[in-house]
């Protein structure tokens, strides 16, 4: 008894995973070549719709290690090859008279029902970088944005990450946004933004609706005055966060225009007429 099943056992552990779990081989390896570009063909039927601003993009900021390949079908019938993972890289490459070919992997397939399938498959299983991870390469890279973020972070005792655990900030890509459109108007607005959220992590809709009523007062008004940001702090997060979410109900969308407007009620509530906060038309 103990020698048969020491053979079970040994026969059981000489088999590969492959084999042990029934795993699938769909298809063979693609080959790589280098096509011209005006050889390739985007397939209409199953891509996504095209967003011009994004191949515009690529094509006037052109990097060759961050277009990679295009993966490729070859129609053998048409004699034609189709794009199916890569369109947008692949428009940006007609845009621009210096690139004549572009790096393929080229795969056959018995019909536009399996290149559906493979491009549904790749965009399933394709996850995109979170914006904590997109900020750490940011930071890395030594992007001036970055960088700044990451020096306000430091200077209040702030972590930047996704766990919304005490004193984190969460809310990078508003704060990028910003760091790009108005850098001045940022590090003036941190300490108020530090105050207001406290010992809390830093939500997405209370800076951006902050950020957003900042950018539209009169100039003779701003949040960072001693006055407002006293009011701010009377207020408190909770209910900035819920004004937030009240402005999103009543007006049936969301954004920082949205967030900010949902705030201004909670921050002008019981105040005379004269003495409210009032935004600057768009």
């Amino acid at each position: 008894m103990q020698d048969n099943m020491q053979h079970l056992a040994s026969s059981t552990t000489g088999l590969t995973k492959i084999a042990r779990y029934k795993w699938l081989l769909k298809d063979q390896p693609g080959e790589f070549m280098m096509v011209d570009k005006n050889d390739l063909t985007v397939d209409p039927d199953y891509q996504r719709k095209l967003s011009k601003p994004r191949v515009l993009n690529i094509a006037k900021d052109w990097a060759w290690s961050a277009f990679g390949v295009l993966l490729v079908a070859y129609r053998e019938k048409e004699g034609q090859f189709y794009v199916f993972d890569g369109q947008h890289r692949c428009v940006a490459a007609m845009h621009r008279d210096d690139i004549k070919t572009v790096p393929c992997l080229i795969f056959e397939f018995k019909d536009k029902e399996s290149e559906a399938k493979a491009f549904l498959k790749i965009n399933t299983h394709r996850r995109m970088p979170s914006s904590i991870d997109q900020f750490d390469a940011r930071l890395y890279a030594k992007e001036p944005e970055a960088m700044l973020i990451q020096g306000l972070c430091e200077s209040t005792n702030r972590e930047i990450s996704s766990s919304g655990k005490k004193r984190s900030v969460k809310c990078v890509r508003v704060l990028l946004k910003w760091a790009k459109k108005d850098s001045t108007l940022l590090v003036n607005m941190w300490p108020v933004l530090d105050e207001v959220v406290g010992d809390s992590y830093m939500n997405h809709s209370i800076v951006a609706g902050l950020m957003y009523i900042e950018s539209h007062l009169p100039f003779h008004k701003s949040l960072t005055l001693n006055k407002w940001r006293k009011r701010l702090m009377k207020v408190g997060a909770e209910a900035l966060l819920e004004g937030s979410e009240e402005g999103a109900k009543f007006y049936k969308n969301s954004g920082d225009k949205v967030w900010a407007l949902g705030m201004l009620q909670v921050i002008n509530k019981g105040l005379k007429e004269a003495n409210k906060l009032v935004l600057k038309d768009d």
